[in-house]
Parts: structure tokens; sequence; C-alpha cells
């Protein structure tokens, strides 16, 4: 597993997962292909480069803006996904505080109605309590009026005790509720949050992925077409090794190169006429290839010298060949003009 964008190979960079690709550079020139150390400086003044074809970066080009466009597509999907996970968010917390708000209301409400109704309820008991003394004091008269105000204020004690007693169970209740639905709405927006967080985060993962894979297409299509141009440059090479365009045998040039009169064989120099009558003579280097040729038909190898009699010691008769023959230097005769 990468841990770093230059674990990905050459060409990539960034902040790990965030990673881009750029096509290393390619010089893509024909002296990048190394054929100069195979083949001639120049063929008959003609440069060994003209022959075959610098790298054409037009489809790395092409490549390399249709991934930058498939990636911008992948961004904007991801910006409206997100933006859409937002809005759900947002409204979802909307709605969770709205629910609470109303529940805080709620309780409150009933609570406050539940005070009155106790408050109510203390004030009848007051009512009733010293009712109760005044009937007391009435019936016994004078003498039994301190009995009479002692009932009446246990009866108002009660009273009270009962009241204070239910209003403190009805808060401890109120406050109960109030904490439990605090604690649910937290838990709910918390639950909300991370859902959020979470689909973002896959969101994100597959953008990055995404990303990710349409740079690893681009750098082996990139690398594809590099090969495909050095096989095709490779294929020129073979072509011409295999055609021998410089009339050399097993591909020896001379150094210093022939004269536009001359052909390279073996790595010499030959002036031998063109004999395309004999098989299997590439170039038309005479009748004795693979030796060369003298000027009297004679066979010597190359490096050799011919022997004595022929070329400049083979002279035609001193009157000259007949009017209707020519002088052969090759067989030092005269021969019949067809």
């Amino acid at each position: 597993m990468p841990q770093d964008c230059t674990d990905y190979g050459q060409g990539w960079s960034g902040e790990y997962p965030n990673c881009t690709y750029s096509a290393p550079p390619f010089g893509g020139g024909v002296e990048s292909l190394g054929f100069q150390d195979i083949l001639p400086a120049d063929v008959k003044g003609t440069p060994w480069s003209d022959f075959f074809d610098p790298y054409d970066p037009t489809r790395e080009q092409m490549a390399t803006t249709g991934a930058g466009i498939d990636i911008g597509q992948l961004q904007d999907v991801w910006s409206l996904q997100s933006g859409q996970l937002g809005e759900a968010y947002g409204l979802k917390t909307g709605q969770l505080e709205e629910a609470w708000g109303l529940q805080q209301g709620q309780l409150g409400e009933n609570w406050q109605q539940r005070k009155e109704s106790l408050g109510a309820e203390a004030g009848l008991g007051y009512k009733q309590a010293i009712g109760r003394g005044s009937q007391a004091k009435r019936k016994s008269g004078m003498a039994f009026s301190g009995e009479a105000e002692g009932m009446q204020r246990m009866g108002m004690q009660d009273v009270q005790g009962a009241y204070q007693r239910a209003f403190g169970s009805g808060q401890t209740a109120y406050e109960q509720a109030m904490e439990s639905g605090q604690m649910g709405y937290e838990q709910a927006l918390e639950t909300a949050g991370l859902s959020y967080e979470q689909a973002l985060a896959t969101g994100e993962l597959g953008l990055t992925q995404g990303t990710t894979d349409i740079y690893q297409q681009l750098g082996q299509d990139i690398y594809g077409y590099q090969q495909d141009w050095e096989k095709d440059q490779r294929s020129t090479l073979n072509v011409i090794l295999g055609m021998d365009i410089w009339g050399e045998d097993n591909n020896t040039a001379c150094d210093p190169p022939c004269g536009d009169d001359q052909q390279c064989v073996n790595g010499i120099c030959t002036s031998n006429p063109v004999n395309p009558d004999v098989p299997n003579d590439p170039g038309g280097i005479g009748a004795c290839y693979p030796q060369q040729t003298c000027d009297d038909g004679s066979c010597v190898d190359f490096g050799e010298e011919c022997p004595s009699g022929s070329g400049s010691n083979c002279e035609p008769p001193a009157g000259g060949c007949a009017g209707d023959e020519y002088w052969n230097p090759n067989t030092c005769t005269c021969e019949w003009i067809p």
C-alpha cells in the first residue's frame, strides 16, 4: 500500500493520497534511439537520422487533455454530491433542533401548568384549614380558642408539606425530562454528524481513487505510445539493415566513404560494374561476388591485388577494334556490338 505519491513511480507528485501524475520528460529525438552507434553518419550525403521519424507527442497530449477532462468531470460530480450531502445534513440538524425546541416548550408548559395546579390546590387547602379553625372557635368559644388555632396551624402545615412534596416531585420530573431530552438531542446530532462525515469520507475516497485510476491509465497509455514509437523505429532500422542500402557486405561501412561511382564491400571501395545477370549479386558488384572482380574478369579476395596484365596493362589493339566491335577491358578482347 503506497504511503507516498512517489511510491507510484516516476512522474507522480503531491500530498498522499491526493496524488497527481505528469509524464516524465521524453526527448523523442532520433538520437535518443542510439542508432548512431549502429549506422554510419550519413548515406551518400544523407544523414542517417533522416531515415527515422522523431516522436510525435500528439497522442500523448490528447491523452493528457482527455485525462484532465475526465478528472474535472469527477470533481464536478463530487462537488455536486458533497453540496447535496451538506444540504441534507443542514436540514437534518435543523429538524432535530426544531423538534427539541418544541419538546422543551412542551415540557416547560406542562411544568408550568403543574405548578399552577399545585398552587391552586395549596390555596384551597389553606382556605379549608382556616375555615375549619374559624368554625372550631365559634363552636368552642373563647375557652377553647387556643386549641382551635393549634388545629388550624397543623392543617395549614399539612397543606404546605403536601404542596412542597408535590412541587419537588414535579420539578424533579421536569428536570429529568429536560436532561433526557437534551441527551437525546445531542446524540441525534452526533449520529447525524457521523453519518455526514462518513458520507464525505466515502465520497472523497471515491474521488481520490477515481483520479488515481485515470492518472495510472494515462501513464500506461503514454508509456505505450513511446514504446510503439521505439518499436516502429526499430522496425525501420531492421528494414534498412536488411536491404543493405549502402551496397556493402555484412553492413561494414567504408571509411573514408566511397565515391558516387563506387560501392563499399567488406570495408573496401570497388568500382566493379553492375552485373544484373549474376544471381545473389547485391547491388551489382561483379560476377565474382563475394570476391572482387578484376578488370580481366579474374576473381581475387578483397584486399588482394589483381594479376598482372589486368587493368591498365590491358590495352586495345594498336589499330583499334573493327567498326562493328568494341574493346572490353574486362576480357581484354574486341567484342561484337550487338
